[in-house]
């Protein structure tokens, strides 16, 4: 670690998630490589006015994933639970936005590809 990082930052990637439900950002936060350990996922609606507000239906949904994300040992035993957890349609395509960030963590880890 050179003296420009500083320990407890994490390094974060945001990206934009189209939705049937609205147009989201989704961050995700992990732990400095060669760790690399996803820590917490915040969940921002376009109209959102604060990021703050703990009222907001987003975020619970941010509290909910990242609880289930640092409950378990390894993250991704917590994205699976939340994605069994999920309503899903006939063809397995989660209906929730959470469900959605789940799935998607599960096969992009690193959000690499667009949700």
């Amino acid at each position: 670690m050179n003296r420009y990082e500083e320990p407890w930052r994490r390094h974060g990637i945001t990206r934009k998630c189209l939705h049937e439900t609205g147009k989201y950002y989704v961050n995700a936060q992990y732990k400095p490589f060669p760790d690399g350990r996803l820590m917490s996922v915040r969940i921002f609606h376009k109209y959102q006015e604060d990021i703050n507000n703990k009222g907001s239906i987003v975020a619970v949904y941010s509290s909910y994933l990242t609880e289930m994300i640092q409950k378990f040992a390894d993250p991704t035993a917590g994205l699976r639970e939340i994605a069994e957890r999920e309503l899903r349609r006939t063809d397995g395509r989660a209906m929730t936005i959470v469900g959605h960030i789940a799935d998607h963590l599960l096969t992009d880890y690193y959000l690499e590809k667009p949700l």
